[in-house]
């Protein structure tokens, strides 16, 4: 049967597994906790997370609405339980509509146009509405979903028989057919989050006699960090080196002719993101994100543009205000580079900035309403949506070429493979990125002039800027380089997150991962994809040498079989090895007060992750490795003036958190002695001092020499 499946057929499936994906509300104004209180209203018109662009003008209709009528928000990333209970007849969270209503003990859900007077029609109709009409208005909504739950399934099932034919071999692995469906395989899994499943599909979709090359540079620039066995590990590397230098090689010409009919976001289909390259801490990190770099320059001319008031000479330093782009993927409320950064740049001087948020959504979604409610920071908004249309990269590159800022700072390269590949272009007189993804760009300095980072957390400067391919700018290391305030309240034991309590919370609160309530429990909450292979020897020796121990460690559901046969492997019990699912922010902070160690990952380790421990008593013990990702707590415990945890090797780490664990006074005086330094971590307006002086010194820097971009040499392109 697939054999027969038409390229056109292809196409559709191939838009509906690209374009799928979760999408978030900014407002968290009802959670599972007030769930019930929300049932007990009589009518209740209910705004859901998934906001597309599409249905994006009912956005003010219903802002029109919201002074006269009972409104509220659920936000269905924060706790999924809520959402499945409001469609437990069979509608998933990846499913939901945008708007609905409780009314008579009824979900009745909106599934009329985008036009505005409709859902103004449907609201007062349901204002209006006796017993009968709300039956059959629930009666056609359950009609209509179950024929839109059918027919997503219907393509979900599609990427599954496909996966089951080339797996039995009724389509024949070295055929077209099979590199074709591969990709869209692949595609799907990497979009679910299944890594495994995209490399091996991947590595199919590879092949010689493929449609084009998009299958052979996914496998190519592939890096995931679920490695099996450390022999794998040993040589994934170097397997890595040896496929992209094939794609580099000046005799090979990259074509992607039939991937371009494919999609809109056929770049981000055929290149595997960035992100995972901070997790390997060999010595060669910054060549081997360079060399990323250079094949997506190499396959995707598009990126190597250079807005065309900067082709040539460098403009001069403008008087007066600082014209300030901040660009991020993660302008979102609740992710780590928002919460980062926030504190900082809210504070920054509107007397001596000029502030542009650039915003690129990676989802189909739009953020509604003004800026105060949704950013924090005063500014103007240009919002960017990944395969809006055919032109949305040359759009974006455009548009923020057109401002001609004086710096365009992103927040987060790496973590965005969008974000990333529209940094590969010269928009701005100075470019620059930090740390909300601790790692460098790879871009070479001559498109993104710095590498902003915290001396703290770095080697020495010499060594450090061996790590970056950009120019290393440090921020003082005898001071806090972000604006931090507590995410609890110690005076009524509330996280600020959740507005929930955390310090009533007990050992008897978590039976569920069935770890002994009279164990030592060592706690581990960084992603897993954090914990490798040299962390697994640390694991299994606190085990060996604590027989009370228990570790708790952060679940994937998709790879805890990976983690426990590696820690088996090597002596782990796994009747004391006890994977936590990801907790509501009141819950984790109970978890960090109630274990007694706090192991942070390697090599890769926490930042948010400390701070929240140790705000909450926790001992965080740690070992820093050589890159800024895996130095944060260091820094932390350097800014407090209390090092006591900071290990020197695999061996004294385990020592460190034995101690901890086993040593109770030790324990309580760690605790008190953390406790009273804690506030240098606080609302330290030295930090927006810190960030003003060096956004002030780069708007100065002057090209040496102007380069082209260190790319293929390829024309500027007249967009």
């Amino acid at each position: 049967m697939l054999d027969l499946i038409s390229r056109w057929q292809i196409f559709s499936i191939a838009s509906i597994v690209l374009q799928t994906g979760l999408v978030s509300s900014e407002v968290r104004e009802v959670t599972t906790d007030t769930f019930n209180s929300l049932l007990e209203e009589p009518l209740v018109f209910i705004k859901l997370d998934n906001e597309h662009v599409s249905i994006a003008p009912l956005n003010e209709a219903w802002e029109q609405m919201s002074p006269f009528i009972p409104l509220c928000n659920i936000d269905c990333t924060e706790n999924d339980t809520t959402c499945h209970r409001i469609f437990q007849e069979g509608g998933t969270v990846q499913f939901l509509p945008a708007f609905a209503a409780w009314i008579e003990q009824k979900f009745i859900l909106y599934t009329g146009s985008r036009a505005l007077t409709d859902l103004q029609d449907w609201i007062k109709t349901l204002l209006e509405a006796d017993s009968e009409t709300i039956m059959a208005m629930y009666e056609k909504n359950m009609e209509s979903r179950a024929k839109e739950l059918e027919g997503k399934l219907d393509n979900v099932g599609f990427i599954e028989k496909a996966e089951k034919s080339i797996l039995s071999g009724e389509i024949n692995i070295e055929s077209r057919e099979a590199a074709t469906f591969s990709m869209l395989i692949a595609a799907h899994a990497l979009n679910n989050g299944d890594n495994l499943k995209a490399a091996k599909f991947a590595a199919y979709a590879a092949q010689d006699n493929a449609e084009d090359d998009c299958g052979k540079i996914l496998h190519a620039t592939m890096l995931h960090p679920y490695l099996e066995s450390r022999k794998e590990a040993d040589t994934y590397i170097e397997r890595w080196h040896e496929r992209m230098d094939k794609l580099l090689h000046p005799s090979k010409k990259i074509d992607l002719h039939w991937s371009k009919m494919l999609s809109n976001d056929y770049q981000n289909m055929c290149v595997f993101s960035g992100f995972e390259h901070s997790l390997y801490y060999e010595p060669d990190a910054a060549s081997r994100m360079s060399k990323y770099i250079q094949l997506i320059w190499k396959s995707f001319s598009y990126t190597n543009y250079t807005a065309p008031h900067l082709r040539g000479k460098q403009p001069k330093c403008r008087e007066g205000k600082i014209k300030l782009g901040l660009a991020s993927a993660f302008w979102k409320k609740g992710s780590s580079v928002y919460s980062d950064f926030i504190g900082v740049l809210s504070h920054l001087s509107l007397d001596k900035f000029e502030i542009h948020i650039i915003d690129f959504k990676e989802e189909s979604q739009k953020l509604p309403g003004e800026i105060p409610m949704q950013y924090g920071i005063s500014g103007d908004v240009h919002l960017f949506q990944k395969g809006s249309d055919t032109n949305w990269f040359s759009d974006a590159q455009k548009e923020i070429g057109n401002l001609e800022l004086d710096i365009l700072l992103y927040l987060d390269l790496t973590m965005s493979g969008s974000l990333t590949m529209l940094a590969m272009s010269r928009l701005a007189r100075v470019q620059a990125t930090s740390h909300g993804h601790p790692m460098t760009s790879g871009i070479d300095k001559s498109v993104m002039d710095f590498y902003i980072s915290w001396a703290a957390a770095e080697l020495d400067e010499e060594e450090a800027s061996k790590h970056y391919t950009e120019r290393l700018a440090l921020l003082p290391a005898h001071t806090m380089h972000q604006y931090y305030e507590p995410r609890t309240d110690p005076q009524t034991g509330l996280s600020t997150i959740t507005q929930l309590p955390y310090s009533d919370l007990t050992r008897a609160d978590f039976t569920e991962f069935e770890a002994a309530d009279d164990g030592t429990w060592y706690l581990c909450m960084q992603k897993p994809f954090k914990r490798q292979h040299d962390f697994d020897d640390m694991l299994v020796g606190i085990t060996e040498a604590d027989p009370n121990a228990h570790l708790l460690l952060h679940s994937d559901p998709m790879h805890d079989h990976i983690f426990l046969a590696r820690l088996k492997a090597i002596g782990g019990d796994d009747a004391r090895i006890h994977f936590v699912p990801q907790q509501p922010h009141h819950r984790l902070m109970a978890l960090y007060s109630l274990a007694d160690v706090i192991l942070d990952s390697y090599p890769a380790g926490g930042c948010t992750t400390t701070r929240e421990a140790l705000e909450v008593g926790g001992l965080v013990v740690t070992l820093p490795a050589r890159y800024l990702g895996s130095r944060w707590t260091l820094a932390y415990y350097t800014i407090i003036g209390v090092t006591d945890l900071v290990a020197t090797s695999k061996k004294e780490y385990v020592e460190y958190a034995v101690k901890l664990g086993t040593d109770p006074i030790y324990r309580k005086q760690m605790r008190s002695k953390m406790q009273q330094n804690m506030p240098k971590l606080w609302y330290r307006t030295e930090a927006i001092d810190a960030w003003t002086d060096i956004l002030m010194r780069i708007s100065h820097f002057e090209w040496d020499n102007y380069e082209e971009p260190k790319g293929p040499k390829i024309k500027h392109q007249e967009l």
